[in-house]
């Protein structure tokens, strides 16, 4: 007969993933200019769009859990064991949050045929992505020791006591868009749009762990 020993490790929880930024706000919207008989109001070029905020790390990924530990004494004739005792896989880490779109400028005010336009407002710059989670770190294997008394055969055994693998790193957060620029009061040309964000660092992945061991001794 043949018995079946299980001893492996649980994998570690993945990371969360991080929280996208928010979009920044427009801005603000140029005054008209004013016509009067007896001098003029200038118009009022528009307001800048406002950068958005960056995404927020995703978490680390949970490490695995070490396979266990087991002494075994046989004092009769048994065929063999079969030994699992692997360690647990780590989590994967975190994706990062994207980062949030600038604002959009906000227009120019219109010269109204007695005053010259105005510019739109500059877009603005997108925010950068959050870093990736890292990986959590495989678990150890097992380790098993099976003793058996003399005058009895050998039993065989099959023994798989391997670490666990570590996780892989999060990915990195997409850079946000950068706001369009404001249109020019009347001609309608738009400004520069804003900078583009940068994107995240992904996270390190985990370390592997470190093979067990199964050790068949005489007593």
């Amino acid at each position: 007969m043949t018995y079946n020993i299980f001893l492996n490790g649980d994998n570690g929880s993945n990371g969360t993933n991080g929280t996208p930024g928010q979009q920044g706000g427009t801005g603000t919207v140029g005054q008209n200019a004013v016509c009067h008989w007896d001098g003029d109001d200038a118009g009022k070029g528009g307001g800048p769009g406002n950068s958005g905020t960056n995404g927020s790390s995703g978490t680390d990924g949970f490490a695995g859990q070490d396979g266990g530990s087991l002494t075994v004494s046989v004092t009769e004739f048994i065929t063999g064991f079969d030994v699992n005792g692997r360690g647990g896989n780590g989590g994967n880490g975190g994706f990062g949050g994207a980062g949030g779109a600038g604002g959009a400028g906000g227009p120019g005010g219109n010269g109204q045929g007695c005053e010259d336009d105005q510019n739109g407002g500059t877009g603005g710059d997108g925010a950068n992505g959050g870093r990736g989670g890292n990986g959590g770190h495989g678990g150890d294997g097992g380790r098993v020791v099976i003793q058996y008394s003399s005058g009895i055969p050998t039993p065989s055994y099959t023994a798989d006591m391997g670490g666990g693998q570590g996780g892989t790193g999060g990915a990195g957060g997409a850079g946000g868009l950068p706001g369009s620029g404001g249109q020019r009061g009347g001609n309608l040309n738009a400004a520069a749009q804003g900078h583009p964000g940068t994107p995240g660092p992904t996270g390190a992945n985990g370390l592997n762990g470190m093979p067990g061991s199964a050790i068949l001794a005489q007593t």
